[in-house]
């Protein structure tokens, strides 16, 4: 099964989903995970183990910006929550997980990445991830590299944004920005 988010024009962003069986595709349907309590939903990213999906809402002005979750259940998804952390204190977006299960966003209102480690099935506290600007950041599942957009860093009268990764150092800190190269960015 594959989820993503788009919107037709005039339109929120709505999460979609496909799944694949033996006859091939299926019609693309939208999820609809909080059943209207939100106008908008997108980024969607599930767990590693397939059990959980983590997204992104927002309002009609694409404001109130949190992160929400479901929990596989044995007929598709639950309910829909929103996360319940200091997370959700800020206008945040695109999350994903580490293996781990700590918890990687992007912090709107800072344009900065954070990341809230997860402490007996919770996320009490968050920490900004110390790294040049850079947003919609992936981080990998053992938490040694983290990829992220930014504005194109060689040449700064180009407002088009690049794909840049960070390594993290056997201290803890990262490094600098490494362009992903020619073949993938502008």
């Amino acid at each position: 099964e594959i989820y993503f988010s788009g919107n037709k024009s005039g339109e929120l962003s709505t999460i979609y989903y496909t799944k694949r069986d033996v006859d091939g595709w299926s019609p693309v349907q939208k999820a609809n995970f909080t059943k209207g309590q939100q106008a908008g939903e997108l980024h969607p990213f599930v767990s590693s183990d397939g059990e959980e999906l983590y997204f992104s809402t927002h309002d009609e002005e694409y404001k109130n910006n949190k992160i929400w979750y479901v929990t596989r259940t044995n007929t598709g998804w639950g309910d829909a929550r929103k996360l319940q952390s200091p997370i959700n204190n800020d206008e945040v977006f695109d999350s994903n997980l580490a293996e781990n299960g700590d918890l990687y966003y992007t912090n709107i209102s800072e344009l900065k990445m954070y990341y809230a480690p997860l402490k007996n099935g919770n996320y009490p506290e968050i920490h900004a991830v110390d790294i040049a600007p850079g947003l919609h950041g992936f981080i990998s599942k053992q938490q040694d590299c983290l990829i992220v957009d930014t504005r194109h860093k060689e040449d700064e009268t180009r407002k088009d944004r690049d794909l840049y990764i960070h390594f993290k150092k056997t201290d803890g800190s990262w490094t600098e920005p490494i362009s992903l190269g020619e073949n993938i960015n502008t």
